[in-house]
């Protein structure tokens, strides 16, 4: 009698294991393809370093209050892919004061195998081969056009890109 009360203890004891470790598994799996922000969840707002800084009592000794945070430097990184023809992409907006870290790959196919040079009143990308990447990073101050040219021919390409500053 004891062994079956035993034996029964220990089934119940193994199938409570196994549902614990089933759901643990369940919400692993769940979990790897998960948003950093689900749907349907707050998201917390940090507080604003743009505000002045809140008044701090002083005792009389001269302290001065710190410093408000720095502003936050925004920072756009645009990839385009580009070939003898065309850009994946013919206007990059962004705004006044901006951090745009710029990326031209130039395709391996339908590109002047001597590559392609990108030029601008503002930024020069130099000869970009065929197959390889450049990035440039400037702040965005003035709108401006780049302009492919065949370096084998040192034709100007039938595009542009233009960088759009507001």
């Amino acid at each position: 009698m004891l062994q079956k009360l035993f034996g029964v203890f220990l089934v119940l004891l193994l199938i409570l294991f196994g549902w614990a470790f089933y759901n643990a598994a369940q919400k692993v799996r769940t979990n790897q393809g998960a948003s950093p922000t689900p749907s349907g969840s707050a998201l917390v707002a940090s507080p604003s370093v743009f505000r002045s800084p809140e008044p701090t009592p002083s005792n009389g000794a001269g302290e001065t209050p710190r410093p408000s945070a720095s502003p936050t430097v925004r920072i756009r990184s645009v990839s385009i892919d580009v070939d003898n023809d065309g850009a994946g992409q013919a206007v990059v907006p962004a705004l006044r004061g901006m951090i745009v870290r710029l990326t031209l790959n130039a395709m391996p196919v339908n590109t002047d195998p001597q590559g392609l040079r990108f030029a601008s009143q503002v930024v020069s990308f130099g000869i970009i081969l065929p197959g390889t990447s450049k990035t440039v990073e400037f702040t965005a101050d003035q709108s401006f056009t780049l302009i492919p040219y065949a370096v084998s021919t040192g034709s100007q390409r039938p595009y542009t890109i233009q960088v759009s500053v507001q």
